[in-house]
């Protein structure tokens, strides 16, 4: 069934430029698909930047997100090779798409891509790659599936804590808050890219995935030993206890994230707010 489209006048927080651009009518049918986040890459709308438009199911715009990356030119390969590189997966899922994946692996969301034409091969190599970011301990719980549904009405969405996309980039649904930051995903990918060699590129990814759950066990060890603890003493615990500098209340939540996600929701109504229970006395 052929998509019909319709053109929606975007702004780029940037720069200003005003253009048209095109996305699936379907779209603004679904009112399941609540707000949905649109990719725009650098020459769609302007020469310069690639952004985030949010757009809800009246289609009315509702907000937008700069992403201040700088993406170089595809790596010439010097071997035959049957995997995907890092360019190759910003080519076909954006690099918002890419965030969001990463995102969802991390922190055990299922992933559903719809009207994809990707093949079988594909679908079990992107799968076999981005589970070898994680330690064995923490593999194969979340998988991407590629649906070849094109009818967008069809689409149902029975699980409530999942990442939806479409072929065109788009992020339908997601678990998340929509305004969460992305800004541990953005590090890893904006490193990864400066390294030449396409393996290199996702070793370093895996290098940083392992270093962020080497935290979340430190944490959990913590954790395992107290009653009640507050962030801010958590934070300065595990920078005592491991001899690095102390991470920010942002990576906290992360690590939070994981621990609910992937090993225990009781551990987390260990950690407290002082600053947050104050406030409700007033």
């Amino acid at each position: 069934m052929e998509i019909k489209m319709m053109n929606l006048e975007v702004t780029c927080p940037s720069c200003n430029v005003k253009k048209n651009i095109s996305i699936p009518e379907a779209l603004f049918k679904q009112k399941k698909f609540g707000t949905i986040k649109i990719q725009v890459p650098k020459g769609s709308v302007c020469q310069e930047h690639h952004f985030i438009v949010f757009v809800n199911n009246l289609g009315f715009i509702r907000g937008y997100d700069k992403i201040d990356m700088q993406i170089k030119a595809p790596i010439q390969r010097t071997e035959e090779t049957n995997n995907l590189t890092l360019n190759d997966w910003i080519q076909m899922f954006g690099l918002y798409g890419i965030f969001n994946l990463i995102h969802a692996k991390i922190f055990n969301y299922p992933v559903y891509i719809i009207n994809a034409k990707t093949d079988e091969g594909i679908s079990k190599m992107i799968n076999r790659i981005i589970d070898d970011f994680l330690p064995i301990t923490y593999r194969g719980t979340s998988s991407i599936t590629f649906i070849k549904e094109t009818n967008y009405e069809k689409i149902k969405l029975e699980e409530k804590y999942i990442l939806l996309m479409d072929s065109l980039k788009n992020i339908l649904h997601t678990p998340w808050n929509q305004k969460l930051r992305f800004e541990f995903e953005e590090e890893i990918i904006t490193q990864a890219l400066k390294l030449s060699n396409d393996k290199e590129q996702f070793k370093l990814i895996q290098k940083y995935i392992l270093k962020f759950i080497k935290q979340v066990e430190d944490i959990k060890k913590i954790l395992d030993n107290v009653k009640k603890i507050d962030e801010r003493d958590l934070i300065n615990q595990l920078s005592n206890n491991t001899m690095t500098p102390k991470i920010s209340i942002y990576k906290l939540t992360l690590i939070k994230e994981f621990i609910n996600r992937r090993l225990s929701p009781k551990l987390i109504k260990k950690i407290t707010n002082k600053a947050i229970e104050f406030m409700k006395l007033l």
